[in-house]
């Protein structure tokens, strides 16, 4: 005897006559898995390692919630790095101090064609750097743990440290927000001209995933927060190069901070001989990294106010002034200045090798431009036809 057919509740016979389709009733741990994935396939977040269980499903209810305590908070996970980061930190720069105090020998990179790391490039350093790299990566590792241990607190006060992680929370959001500007202050102490990340290749790339770690923690906080992620913003903007011309921004005020910040040092350092650059060059490394940020932040404000074709009326004729076209010209020059500014600075022959800002900053720019350059032949094909 057939078994009788059983219609989901919110199922009218109207509907199933409609179709002309028996749709059984789904187990309920197969709906919640459903609404899961679909819930996943929605979810775009910047860096969004944690954030695909932390949003409500498309049905509205949240098919992953905090418990009662905090140590269920996917923004755990960034304070945990940013300790391992600081760990990290500190203990290179604790030993790069005691080879200072104590003169002992350090191997040399194979790679070096200038002269050889010796104790006048050591001795070369700002004092006050070198004491603040590893006083200042004590401070943050400390601090990391705390905000880190603070989540597993079951005994002492688990309502107050939940109110203060929990999804959405203003209080957490300032925390990262201090986190963040403490980082960033770490990444001027341990990277800029003459200090230990020029030196210690682990003091400059922890103080920067340190940085990144609380970026990517605020991206997360406003997924729990409900609201979309400031690289959803970007790369969900009208025009396809917005997300680039941001990164592009960012990479080149860095570069020209940077830039600034090794010619006012220049007649101090014997590691990289800056003070044999002439004034000419220091000009032309600054004119190209500022040009390119004062063009990405022109190109940002017309990509929101230039989408369309305009025609601007002359006094003899019209002028149509097509934002896309102009947006592909700059952008294949850029990969040509770039070009020569990769050759002409880098290399065995430039003035800045190493891990430094303006060495990692030149070929960031440069293959950012490369990318941007494709994603507007990509999404601007017609155009080209025209």
């Amino acid at each position: 005897m057939p078994s009788p057919v059983v219609y989901s509740s919110s199922e009218t016979p109207n509907d199933a006559s409609a179709t002309g389709a028996v749709l059984p009733i789904l187990p309920q741990g197969a709906m919640s898995q459903h609404s899961g994935l679909e819930a996943r396939e929605q979810d775009k977040s910047f860096l969004g390692i944690f954030s695909s269980h932390w949003r409500p499903g498309s049905n509205g209810e949240a098919y992953h919630s905090l418990r009662n305590d905090a140590s269920s908070s996917p923004r755990l996970a960034g304070y945990i790095f940013c300790f391992l980061a600081n760990a990290v930190l500190l203990i290179s720069a604790a030993k790069f101090k005691r080879i200072i105090n104590h003169g002992e020998q350090r191997l040399q990179p194979v790679s070096r064609s200038r002269e050889s790391t010796t104790t006048d490039d050591l001795e070369s350093l700002i004092p006050w750097k070198i004491e603040w790299t590893w006083i200042f990566a004590s401070i943050m590792m400390i601090v990391s743990l705390f905000l880190a241990l603070a989540h597993f607190d079951t005994c002492v006060k688990p309502a107050f440290w939940y109110s203060i992680f929990k999804d959405g929370s203003i209080t957490e959001r300032n925390i990262i927000a201090i986190m963040a500007f403490m980082s960033a202050v770490g990444v001027y102490i341990c990277t800029s001209a003459l200090s230990v990340g020029n030196q210690q290749p682990n003091v400059y790339f922890s103080s920067w995933l340190a940085f990144f770690s609380q970026v990517n923690a605020y991206e997360v906080w406003r997924l729990g927060a409900d609201l979309p992620t400031l690289y959803s913003l970007a790369a969900d903007a009208i025009q396809p190069c917005t997300l680039h011309w941001i990164a592009l921004l960012f990479c080149a005020t860095v570069t020209t901070l940077s830039v600034l910040d090794l010619f006012l040092h220049s007649n101090r350092t014997n590691y990289i001989p800056l003070d044999a650059v002439a004034d000419q060059q220091w000009f032309e490394m600054i004119c190209i990294s500022g040009s390119t940020a004062c063009v990405s932040f022109i190109a940002l404000i017309l990509n929101q106010v230039l989408s369309h074709p305009i025609t601007l009326p002359l006094f003899i004729c019209s002028l149509t002034v097509d934002w896309k076209r102009i947006e592909g010209l700059i952008l294949f020059g850029m990969v040509g200045l770039w070009i020569y500014a990769v050759f002409e600075y880098t290399g065995d022959t430039g003035y800045v090798n190493g891990p430094t800002n303006t060495y990692f900053g030149i070929w960031s720019i440069f293959l950012l431009s490369v990318f941007a350059f494709g994603t507007w032949l990509k999404y601007s094909r017609q155009v080209i036809v025209q």
